[in-house]
């Protein structure tokens, strides 16, 4: 699976999470039967493929999407070190099983707000590319009086090799784009302000790639956001869906169009 099928592919099943277990359009969250909202460090699996949620304070994380691909010497892939041990593997991680997911709170400044904090091994040797298609959805507790304002973004790593990280967060319903952030090696912080929502889909392309003899690494990525009771301006919201024609908010909607 080549670098754009891969992050196809998450968008198509971030697009679908939406409309199943984790909230309906005009509802808020809910959790369903049998699932667990997971409040301490856990590894991500337990949040793919579940209805499993991870709260941090008024802000539930849910419907996670982890899509890899990865391309070597010799036009190798992934399928073809999967059997490698961890450790040996030109390239990591290769299972949601690999990240830990717990909660951070104005790590990335003082006012950066509350979110996650995921801690692994991002790497790509020399002579790989790897490439991660990762997102989630975040909602606001229904009882908070709070609007998602902003999103930071942070990466803690060398400056060997190539990083790239390309984020969108759009609107889950329309697929509006209301903001974008980037990272790199040269690069390791983000932010944006966009106008205050309850709920905001985040979906990241992260690709690492081994240069000039050295490994891209970075070990830990943090994604904060900070809160505000302001309520939404009147015709905000519509006026962005104009946003973006080629954007993840652009695929996402056409999604929703076909499922209408």
């Amino acid at each position: 699976m080549n670098r754009q099928s891969a992050f196809a592919v998450a968008c198509a099943v971030s697009a679908t999470a939406v409309l199943g277990v984790g909230a309906s359009p005009a509802e808020a969250f809910t959790l369903q039967p049998g699932a667990t909202i997971f409040t301490t460090p856990i590894s991500l699996d337990k949040l793919i493929g579940t209805n499993n949620a991870f709260q941090v304070d008024d802000k539930i994380f849910h419907d996670f999407v982890f899509q890899t691909a990865c391309a070597g010497p010799g036009n190798l892939t992934c399928d073809d070190i999967v059997n490698l041990p961890p450790a040996d593997r030109p390239v990591s991680p290769l299972f949601p099983s690999q990240v830990t997911v717990g909660p951070s709170e104005n790590q990335i400044n003082l006012a950066s707000g509350i979110g996650l904090f995921l801690n692994d091994d991002w790497r790509a040797d020399p002579g790989w590319v790897y490439d991660l298609a990762f997102g989630f959805d975040v909602h606001v507790v229904e009882d908070s009086d709070q609007y998602i304002k902003d999103a930071h973004l942070k990466i803690v790593g060398n400056d060997t090799g190539t990083i790239s990280i390309i984020e969108d967060i759009s609107d889950p319903i329309s697929g509006a784009v209301l903001a974008k952030l980037s990272a790199s090696e040269n690069k390791t912080v983000d932010w944006a302000e966009f106008e205050p929502v309850k709920k905001i889909r985040v979906l990241k392309d992260i690709q690492l790639r081994g240069t000039n003899g050295e490994r891209a690494e970075f070990s830990i990525l943090i994604q904060e956001f900070s809160q505000t009771e302001k309520t939404p301006e009147p015709g905000t919201m519509a006026g962005l869906l104009a946003i973006g024609s080629l954007s993840i908010g652009a695929m996402l909607k056409r999604h929703f169009a076909k499922k209408a």
